[in-house]
């Protein structure tokens, strides 16, 4: 739709440096250290998580779930443009999401005995 292609023309399109200039590996690194920041304080969150409540599999469907919620919510509110549920184009996601949900309960589970940095270090 129309705010499909307005979000790809703004996501495409280089932010300006003060003076003009435009600094595309500057742009890089500083979207590369706040993903790195960002998980390492999700790792953080999620050992506390585990630690506390002892169930890997809940806090993984809980954070899955809020996810799902804030999206929805989003959506209802007008602020994302989502696509309505239709089994044709969900069942090509069906391995994807599958994988993804392993590979989280699985972190849950290594944060449940090992600490944060051997976590940091095997990813």
């Amino acid at each position: 739709g129309q705010g499909s292609a307005t979000a790809a023309r703004t996501l495409a399109r280089p932010s300006p440096l003060p003076g003009g200039m435009l600094n595309a590996p500057l742009s890089t690194a500083i979207v590369v250290a706040v993903y790195c920041a960002c998980s390492a304080l999700m790792l953080i969150v999620n050992k506390l998580a585990v630690h506390h409540i002892g169930a890997p599999a809940f806090v993984t469907w809980l954070q899955f779930a809020s996810t799902a919620v804030a999206v929805r919510l989003a959506s209802t509110a007008g602020w994302v443009e989502t696509d309505a549920f239709e089994w044709c184009k969900l069942k090509h996601f069906a391995v994807y999401v599958l994988a993804f949900s392993g590979g989280t309960w699985s972190n849950m589970h290594v944060l449940m005995t090992a600490n944060v940095e051997t976590v940091i270090v095997f990813r």
